[in-house]
């Protein structure tokens, strides 16, 4: 008998979707196959090595606060505010970019984060990423976890939240911050 590893919040996605009576996304197991979900590798793992402040993307391979401030500031701000940042015990951090930020939504779970994620973030706050819009240098793109419009242009000077990230190398060594 064979065994598939699938994450859980795939299941949950096809148990949702058939509840909702929408199909399960064309999935239909072979005859007798069994489902281990103890033994499932998930999208997102907290990383011990940063006291259980981080999280791994293993889909981007990104690092991810797993507490982005609940604080708002200008996108300057943001910016020098995660290039300084240690977090986990760790520098190395900066803003992400539009890209990046906009990886985590889960489009079919109407632009949120995916489900059973690790994160401890407000969704309905709209987050700075660097990435400036071109040919406005006074705008810079930002994310919203809810709705249908997720991505969004603000002016500089309004207030946002903002969640940092990092490469899991800055250069060839992680950056640990004295402890």
């Amino acid at each position: 008998m064979k065994t598939l590893r699938v994450p859980k919040t795939t299941i949950l996605a096809m148990l949702a979707a058939l509840a909702l009576g929408q199909g399960a996304h064309g999935f239909t197991p072979e005859p007798g196959l069994q489902l281990d979900l103890q033994k499932a590798p998930g999208r997102f793992q907290v990383l011990e090595e940063f006291d259980d402040e981080a999280v791994l993307d293993t889909r981007t391979g990104l690092i991810w606060e797993r507490t982005p401030s609940e604080d708002t500031y200008y996108w300057y701000i943001a910016v020098d505010f995660c290039m300084t940042r240690q977090s986990g015990g760790h520098y190395g951090w900066r803003l992400p970019t539009v890209e990046e930020l906009s990886s985590l939504l889960d489009t079919n779970n109407y632009n949120r984060l995916p489900w059973n994620h690790p994160f401890d973030v407000d969704t309905g706050v709209k987050y700075w990423t660097q990435t400036g819009v071109p040919d406005y240098a006074v705008l810079a793109y930002a994310v919203e976890f809810k709705g249908y419009m997720p991505i969004e242009s603000a002016h500089k000077n309004d207030q946002l939240g903002r969640w940092c990230v990092r490469s899991p190398y800055a250069g060839s060594q992680f950056y640990a911050a004295a402890k």
